[in-house]
């Protein structure tokens, strides 16, 4: 996102960018609770009813220890690549080997903050895509 910062500034008169929601085709991970934030400080707050979320520990160099933790295991100061896991309702034998879907985001990267007592993490883009 910080690379389009500059074009939307320009296109949009400087109106001020919002980021309510941050979303994909798997899940709706979590909102900002500070919504009129400079896209450089926008940070989100998971919400744990929405899916069942994990985390692969990320070390300094970019990859992963392999270590799963949950959303209330998280630790300031690490670096976690999110892992979620979503639901829909299985109707026929095949959908029950394709009701719960599980998925990386693998070109992020979180750091965990807190927000009273809920998980919030800023993004990290990684420029580069891994094979999962």
């Amino acid at each position: 996102m910080s690379q389009h910062i500059p074009a939307l500034d320009y296109y949009s008169n400087e109106l001020p960018l919002v980021s309510k929601a941050y979303a994909s085709s798997e899940a709706f991970f979590g909102i900002n609770v500070n919504p009129l934030s400079k896209p450089q400080h926008v940070s989100y707050t998971f919400l744990p009813n929405m899916s069942y979320f994990e985390f692969i520990e990320v070390d300094e160099d970019g990859g992963t220890t392999g270590e799963i933790v949950d959303l209330v295991n998280v630790k300031l100061g690490s670096y976690y690549e999110p892992l979620v896991t979503n639901f829909s309702e299985p109707t026929t034998e095949e959908d029950i080997s394709k009701a719960l879907a599980r998925a990386t985001v693998p070109k992020s990267t979180m750091a965990p903050t807190f927000y009273n007592l809920i998980t919030r993490c800023w993004w990290i883009i990684v420029v580069s895509w891994r094979n999962h």
